[in-house]
């Protein structure tokens, strides 16, 4: 898994997930798409901070 962030807040998180190993991820898929979700999860916190951080320099 791998994101990037704008720091400018005006673009959105760009998330990429790549499965290297399809029989692991299949016999692991409930843990595996949990750490996807809480992966997202932190991801769009940071993005949230960023665009709320961008608005108030700007204003």
């Amino acid at each position: 898994m791998s994101a990037s962030i704008g720091t400018d807040g005006n673009t959105n998180a760009n998330i990429n997930k790549s499965i290297a190993n399809q029989e692991l991820y299949n016999s692991n898929k409930t843990s595996v798409r949990a750490d996807m979700k809480q992966f997202e999860d932190e991801v769009y916190k940071l993005e949230d901070e960023i665009n709320t951080s961008s608005r108030k320099v700007g204003k």
